[in-house]
């Protein structure tokens, strides 16, 4: 039987990017695969399956941006859109924050979107940086 103890939620990860500060609330995507052609002999009803290579969907990270911590990092990515190459982890946690089995390390992420905060005099949501990579998949 299994217990609701070895069940994650969504909120049980901790991702972090190498070269900027703090973790990430939320990741999507990363998402694989490959396109695949059936090829059938004659007069065969079943086919061979022959497979493309793999292919990855860009990963998206967003968090609520604190300027006095942000600022220069944000900076200097501006600079490196389209150029800056980045390894993404993403690491399992128990309910307890404590580290579960090995990280999944998206290796050599190329940074291909940034978005800055929203603003709205008349809000109170939080501020959200999000940031885009064209990924490889994992390691």
């Amino acid at each position: 039987m299994t217990s609701t103890a070895e069940k994650a939620t969504k909120r049980q990860y901790l991702v972090t990017i190498e070269g900027i500060p703090g973790t990430w609330r939320q990741f999507s995507g990363a998402g694989g695969s490959a396109s695949v052609t059936k090829d059938y002999d004659g007069g065969s009803d079943r086919a061979d399956l022959l497979a493309g290579p793999a292919e990855w969907d860009d990963i998206e990270v967003t968090r609520t941006i604190a300027p006095s911590r942000d600022d220069v990092w944000v900076a200097q990515l501006r600079k490196l859109l389209g150029r800056g190459v980045f390894n993404i982890t993403k690491q399992a946690t128990d309910a307890n924050w404590t580290k579960v089995g090995n990280p999944t390390t998206y290796p050599d992420c190329l940074l291909n979107g940034l978005q800055e905060p929203e603003t709205d005099a008349a809000s109170s949501d939080a501020a959200e940086i999000k940031l885009k990579f064209a990924t490889s998949g994992p390691a």
